[in-house]
């Protein structure tokens, strides 16, 4: 089952943007009346039919609408310090996407590899992986933000600190059965004293992903994998 993504909706009409138009069109090749899906990543999904074609958009008539479509039980927001290879990083978001997260921060720490991130970029990943995974919600991806303004911003909910001192961390399956969870994966070479310092004074908890030393983005996919199976 293929879904498209338009957040043009008014009324009982969808217009899909030129991107999601061409590959409806041009590579599937519907013609007018056919019946297709489509989402607005606010968790509506849209039983549609083609009604006009045109060379840079498509219309379509909403004939069924379902509401919370896959609706998550909890929320989990994964942060992690920037990569330094870009397509580590996309990949990262895919992955994320696809087996389910609602947030995702980038936080530059004191051994960050990378400071800057393209987000334009990072959200059109989330797209085609909402997509692909057929959901109908669409996680928020946030501007890059320094790690102490994130650790103070984070509010009153399940926070946790994954980072690589065994003697002092409990095992993420006796941490993740909460309705709001907050993750940060940290850089390659761990987060500073300082940080965990700070974020202990910001009531996130150190937890472990396990006995191995994983790389940052097979670190935060595991985490993703492990809060939501909880």
């Amino acid at each position: 089952m293929q879904f498209y993504y338009s957040n043009n909706i008014t009324d009982n009409i969808i217009t899909l943007d030129s991107i999601e138009s061409k590959h409806c069109l041009k590579v599937m090749r519907y013609d007018e009346g056919k019946e297709i899906n489509v989402v607005d990543g606010l968790g509506n999904l849209f039983i549609s039919k083609i009604k006009n074609k045109g060379r840079q958009s498509c219309e379509l008539t909403i004939i069924k609408k379902f509401k919370e479509f896959g609706k998550r039980l909890n929320y989990l927001h994964i942060a992690v310090s920037p990569l330094k290879a870009r397509d580590r990083m996309e990949w990262l978001v895919e992955k994320a996407v696809e087996i389910g997260v609602d947030e995702i921060s980038f936080v530059c720490c004191k051994h960050s590899e990378k400071k800057s991130i393209n987000l334009e970029r990072l959200k059109k990943i989330s797209i085609s992986a909402m997509k692909q995974s057929q959901k109908a919600y669409l996680p928020k991806i946030n501007e890059l933000t320094f790690f102490t303004d994130f650790v103070s911003s984070c509010g009153n909910k399940n926070k946790l600190l994954a980072h690589m001192d065994e003697g002092k961390v409990s095992p993420i399956s006796e941490l993740r059965n909460s309705k709001e969870t907050c993750i940060i994966i940290g850089p390659e070479g761990d987060f500073s004293d300082n940080e965990i310092t700070i974020s202990m004074e910001n009531n996130f908890k150190p937890v472990s992903l396990g006995r191995y030393r994983l790389r940052s983005e097979t670190a935060a996919v595991v985490a993703c994998t492990l809060l939501n199976n909880g």
